[in-house]
C-alpha cells in the first residue's frame, strides 16, 4: 500500500482535530452517561506484584463509592448474569462476559474479569477523575517503574543504535496518558480554603504547559482511540447494548453518532507504518510492557487513581488491540462488555482533556491580559501549521513529540509561548497549593 504522506504522521492539524472534538464531545458526554458505560466492574483489591507498599492513602477523596446491587441496571445484577450470552463474536455479539481470556495473546493489557466475584461495579460519574492529595514516595514510585522499568530507552543514553518508531510511539502514549491524568488532576482541583472544586491554573503551567510536547502526547492518544473506535464501526453496528427499558435505541444512536464523529479526520493515524516488517519478537516485547504497565496500576495506594488508571490502560490496551491484533480480519473481533466501556470513557478523558486544555489556555491569556502583557495569537497546538507527528524527526531529548510546522513564523511563536509558560507559572506558584507527586513525572 503507497502512503501519499509519512504513514506515521497524521494528516489532522491540531485546530481540526480540536474543531472535531468540540463536534464529539456532547454525544460522548451523554453516552457515558448511559447505564450500559456509567457502570464498570473493577477489581480493586489485586496484590501489587511489583513491591509489598504497605501505603494507602487515608484521604477520603482516595475513596471509591461502590454501587450495591440494588442500583444496578437488572442485566448487570448478579442473578442475571448467568443468562447472558458468553459466546460473543462479530457475527453475534451482545453484553459479552467471557469466564476465561479466550485469545489472551490478543490481549494488550490484563483485564478484569466481569463475571468473576472478584471486583466490585463502580458508578464512574459518582466516582469523577479528579485531585484526590494523593502523593509522596507511594506515588512517585508508580511513575517511576513505569518510565525507568517498562518504557524503552528511546533517548539513546543506554545504545547509540536508532530507536524504531514503534518504541517511540509506545513511550509516547504512556506520557500521554500521564499528560492526561495530570491535566485531569489540574481541572478538578480542590481548593481547600473554600472547599469549591474548579480549573487550577498554576497546576496547568507547572505540570503541563511547562512543556508542549505533554500536550501534543494527548492529542496522540486521541487520534489513536479515534481510529480504533473508527476502524470497529462494523462490529459496533451489529452490538446489542443491554440497558435499562427505553435506553438501548439511545444508546445505540449515541455510539453511532461517536463513531461517525470520531472519524470526521479519516487519516488521522495509519496504523499499517507501525510493525510493518513483520518483527513479532517486536510487537510481543511492546505488548509485554504495556501488560507490566497495566499490572503496575494495581499498586497504586489512592483507590480512585488505580480505578481510573486501570480503567484507562484498559481503553488504550483495547484500541491498541484493535489495531494491531487482528489486522483486517474484523470478523475475528472478541470483546469484552470491560474493554468496549473502558474503549469509550478513554476517549471521553481524552476529550475532556482537549476541551481542559483550551479552558486553560483561555485562562492564560486572560491574566495576561490583567497584567498587561499580550499573548501569543496562536499557541503550538493551536496553530493551523502543525499537526500531531509520530514520526520522531524532531524528537527532543527526552524523546517526547515535539511540534511540526510549515510556517517560518512558527519558531518564534513556540518561543513566545514558552516564555509566557514559564512567566506564568512563577506568577502562579505561590497559588500552586499541594498535591506533590501527583506531578509529571517525566
Amino acid at each position: 500500500m503507497e502512503h501519499k504522506h509519512d504513514p506515521l504522521q497524521p494528516c489532522c492539524s491540531f485546530s481540526q482535530l480540536d474543531a472535531a472534538n468540540e463536534r464529539v464531545l456532547p454525544s460522548l458526554q451523554n453516552l457515558v452517561e448511559s447505564f450500559f458505560f456509567r457502570f464498570y466492574r473493577v477489581n480493586l483489591w489485586r496484590d501489587c506484584e511489583f513491591w509489598k507498599d504497605g501505603m494507602f492513602c487515608t484521604n477520603r477523596q482516595c475513596a471509591v463509592e461502590e454501587t450495591v446491587e440494588a442500583d444496578l441496571p437488572d442485566a448487570l445484577k448478579s442473578g442475571n448474569l448467568g443468562g447472558v450470552d458468553l459466546s460473543m463474536s462479530s457475527k453475534d455479539v451482545g453484553l459479552g462476559f467471557f469466564s476465561d481470556c479466550n485469545i489472551p495473546e490478543k490481549d494488550w493489557c490484563i483485564l478484569d474479569n466481569e463475571s468473576s466475584g472478584d471486583g466490585i461495579y463502580v458508578d464512574l460519574i459518582k466516582n469523577p477523575e479528579r485531585f484526590t492529595g494523593y502523593s509522596g514516595e507511594s506515588a512517585a514510585r508508580v511513575w517511576r517503574a513505569i518510565y525507568s522499568e517498562n518504557c524503552f530507552d528511546i533517548t539513546g543514553s543506554k545504545s547509540q543504535e536508532p530507536v524504531c518508531a514503534e518504541k517511540r510511539v509506545f513511550y509516547r502514549i504512556i506520557s500521554g496518558l500521564h499528560a492526561s491524568i495530570s491535566l485531569h488532576i489540574c481541572n478538578n482541583w480542590l481548593d481547600r480554603a473554600t472547599g469549591e472544586w474548579g480549573p487550577n491554573l498554576a497546576c496547568f503551567q507547572q505540570r503541563i504547559a511547562v512543556n508542549p510536547q505533554y500536550i501534543q502526547n494527548i492529542y496522540l492518544d486521541y487520534v489513536v482511540l479515534a481510529r480504533a473506535i473508527g476502524k470497529i464501526s462494523p462490529y459496533l453496528e451489529k452490538y446489542r447494548f443491554c440497558a435499562e427499558d427505553g435506553e438501548h435505541e439511545e444508546v445505540g444512536r449515541l455510539v453511532k453518532d461517536v463513531v461517525a464523529m470520531a472519524s470526521d479526520c479519516p487519516s488521522t493515524f495509519d496504523e499499517k507504518g507501525l510493525f510493518a516488517d513483520g518483527d513479532k519478537q517486536l510487537i510481543r516485547d511492546i505488548k509485554d510492557r504495556f501488560r507490566n504497565v497495566s499490572r503496575i496500576m494495581d499498586c497504586v495506594s489512592c483507590e480512585k487513581c488505580r480505578m481510573w488508571g486501570k480503567l484507562q490502560m484498559t481503553g488504550l490496551g483495547t484500541a491498541l488491540k484493535i489495531l494491531f491484533s487482528y489486522g483486517d480480519n474484523p470478523t475475528e473481533y472478541r470483546f469484552t462488555r470491560t474493554e468496549i466501556v473502558a474503549l469509550f470513557n478513554t476517549l471521553h478523558r481524552y476529550s475532556s482533556s482537549i476541551e481542559s486544555i483550551k479552558r486553560f489556555r483561555r485562562m492564560e491569556r486572560e491574566e495576561l491580559e490583567k497584567l498587561g502583557l499580550s499573548a501569543p495569537d496562536r499557541l503550538p497546538e493551536e496553530d493551523d501549521g502543525s499537526a500531531v507527528t509520530l514520526n520522531g524527526s524532531n524528537e527532543s531529548s527526552n524523546g517526547a513529540v515535539e511540534i511540526v510546522t510549515h510556517e517560518s513564523s512558527s519558531f518564534a511563536t513556540i518561543l513566545g509561548t514558552l516564555a509566557v509558560g514559564f512567566v506564568l507559572a512563577s506568577i502562579f506558584k505561590q497559588f500552586a497549593g499541594t498535591g506533590g507527586s501527583e506531578e509529571r513525572g517525566q
